[in-house]
């Protein structure tokens, strides 16, 4: 979505390709969900945001072609 951060930081840019490992986030953000006590992974069990509804949802992680995240 943007390159700026990485420019800032004197990073090599990202590069999506088939011969390279994947190091990327998908978000879909029109994934509607709802945060409950089963999905939340603090430490704290409390939470003022218990039982609200939210829109956009990281989907997948993938890092050195590895998938980490898959809902």
């Amino acid at each position: 979505m943007t390159d700026a951060p990485r420019k800032l930081l004197k990073r090599h840019p990202v590069i999506v390709d088939v011969s390279t490992k994947a190091n990327l986030t998908l978000l879909d953000p029109n994934f509607e969900w709802t945060f409950v006590k089963e999905n939340n992974f603090s430490k704290s069990k409390n939470s003022p945001w218990l039982g609200n509804t939210f829109k956009g949802k990281v989907v997948a992680v993938f890092n050195n072609g590895k998938q980490w995240l898959d809902v």
